[in-house]
């Protein structure tokens, strides 16, 4: 199945509606691909001193 998304999302201030950002979009395998990056790198990040860290 493939996904239309547009280029870009706009993100909402809830109260007042009014567009505070804008976000690119993303498909699902855009969003895997980042939580598998992120995964890899958080256990080299947590082998730092946390003096290191910063």
């Amino acid at each position: 199945m493939s996904e239309e998304l547009p280029d870009e999302l706009r993100v909402l201030n809830p109260a007042t509606e009014e567009v505070v950002a804008t976000v690119p979009a993303a498909t699902a395998a855009d969003v895997d691909a980042a939580v598998t990056r992120a995964a890899r790198a958080q256990t080299a990040w947590a082998a730092l001193a946390p003096g290191d860290r910063a």
